[in-house]
């Protein structure tokens, strides 16, 4: 009976925890513990291991309902698979948790000290939190709460705990704290996962953005600020592509490993239309061709303009030409560097300088090592399909059109729509991958398709897996396409891209 409750959908459950509980033993109860601290066999395969990862969690659900609270969370804890971690967050509401034990357990982890329970334990139990609705919190617990993501969201190293914490903020009705937060700069440190970087930028004259009323005389566009929340992803070695038995695997996501001789900072989320505007008034007129929001992920962004955008970017903070990551186009001899047929300004092979810490895409190589963060699944996730709807837009929850960034769950390293929304390039030419080791891949020199990563609102589940890849024309505008900014963070002895220069720090800390 005790194994049934490890099995049992939502209405099972509701039927055997009574009679089960009435009658457990300890030995039940011992059988259970065990259970959740298993971690799947190295040998387990992909298909098996959501399995595994759901009897887990609902060990673990079962747990909380009898009050063992501690007992629960070694299930928050995992190597390369996070599937049990996942399928307790949505498991605890519709099996009956109620809301105030999991406030109860979220505060013996802050509580405790930090290496006593799994590191991600403060992540999932905030995401767990937010399946219930705002008013099912307690009005009496409701204020510390808030207090306390506000504290983390603001302040907090971890960039899963801070995503997570920025998400239910969110979710319970806080947007002008969290948007309070989310505009405050926060300088690049070693001692912390993530930064956020205030840019101040002159709007292109063309692209026709409201003005001020002193602008209107002095003939100059407004200043805009841009606010951009960065992930530090370390360098170090990692595993690319898809297990050989992970369904739905492409020939072409042949399992490797590469070698990331940088740490780089990538954005936690999708350039919007609103950071499009400024630089370009082509996308006032995509915004009301179809009908979308300056919050909405930007879409019909060709590869040449987000190239374009991240050297326009650059030179509004400031950057020194020497440290752009993409050379000025009009420095590039047209013989050596041909000219795309379909954008004349635009060089093909437009070459990328991995040393240089200017704006730039990210590589293919670099965006999966990002979304997998360590994990062996189809998914930043895990391997369960069916939990895709909680973190990204695709065909089945899309709505045909792109979406306000942040609105979903973001992933345990704090990024959101990874999977889905929009499809990102990167900056690789297209190629099969061999199986060998590559150290910082860039991709062929030249070639024909660009690589797209990541999954679309239109796309279906199988092509926003982490593996999955995609590639077109550089010069493709689509609904679907879009991108997010990295850039390569300097060696510890060299001066931090975050620290403003002498005006920016009488500017609190502004890029201009």
């Amino acid at each position: 009976m005790t194994r049934l409750l490890t099995l049992a959908n939502p209405e099972q459950y509701a039927i055997l925890f009574p009679a089960v509980t009435a009658v457990a033993s300890a030995d039940n109860l011992a059988q259970l513990s065990q259970l959740i601290v298993s971690q799947p066999p190295d040998d387990l395969g992909s298909v098996p291991r959501i399995a595994f990862g759901q009897q887990r969690a609902n060990a673990a659900v079962t747990m909380l309902r009898i009050g063992d609270k501690e007992k629960v969370l070694p299930v928050l804890d995992w190597t390369d698979d996070p599937e049990a971690l996942m399928q307790l967050i949505f498991r605890c509401k519709p099996r009956g948790v109620e809301i105030g034990t999991l406030i109860d357990l979220l505060n013996l982890v802050a509580t405790a000290p930090a290496d006593r329970f799994p590191k991600d334990s403060r992540y999932a139990l905030l995401l767990a939190i937010g399946e219930y609705g705002p008013n099912e919190i307690p009005i009496a617990r409701r204020e510390k709460l808030v207090k306390q993501l506000a504290d983390w969201y603001a302040t907090d190293p971890s960039s899963g705990v801070h995503g997570a914490a920025g998400w239910l903020l969110r979710h319970l009705g806080e947007k002008e704290l969290a948007d309070r937060i989310d505009q405050t700069p926060v300088p690049y440190s070693s001692e912390r996962e993530w930064f956020t970087r205030a840019i101040a930028v002159q709007p292109n004259r063309e692209a026709k953005p409201e003005k001020s009323v002193l602008n209107l005389f002095q003939g100059k566009p407004a200043k805009q600020v841009f606010f951009y929340t960065f992930i530090v992803v370390p360098q170090g070695d990692y595993t690319i592509g898809a297990e050989a038995d992970e369904p739905e695997r492409r020939n072409d996501e042949v399992q490797h490993p590469v070698k990331l001789s940088r740490s780089i900072a990538l954005l936690d989320r999708e350039i919007t239309y609103g950071d499009l505007l400024p630089y370009s008034s082509r996308y006032a007129n995509f915004m009301k061709n179809f009908d979308t929001q300056p919050t909405d992920a930007g879409s019909g962004v060709d590869w040449y303009d987000a190239v374009a955008y991240c050297r326009w970017l650059g030179q509004e903070t400031g950057l020194p030409e020497s440290e752009q990551s993409y050379a000025d186009p009009e420095t590039l001899d047209k013989e050596k560097f041909p000219r795309d047929a379909q954008v004349a300004w635009a060089p093909r092979d437009w070459p990328l300088n991995l040393d240089k810490t200017g704006f730039r895409l990210p590589t293919e190589a670099e965006w999966e090592v990002a979304t997998r963060s360590g994990m062996r699944t189809a998914y930043n996730f895990g391997g369960d399909p069916a939990l895709l709807n909680r973190f990204g837009w695709f065909l089945d929850n899309g709505s045909k059109h792109e979406k306000p960034t942040r609105e979903l769950r973001p992933s345990l390293r704090g990024f959101f729509d990874l999977h889905g929304n929009q499809v990102e390039w990167t900056h690789d030419w297209s190629r099969d991958f061999d199986g060998s080791a590559q150290t910082d891949p860039l991709g062929p020199s030249t070639g024909k398709n660009r690589v797209l990563r990541g999954g679309g609102w239109d796309n279906i589940a199988p092509y926003c897996r982490t593996a999955f890849r995609a590639a077109v024309a550089p010069s493709y505008r689509d609904r679907s396409i879009g991108f997010r900014l990295a850039f390569s963070l300097p060696e510890p002895n060299d001066q931090q891209p975050t620290e403003p220069n002498a005006v920016d720090k009488a500017s609190s800390g502004v890029d201009r």
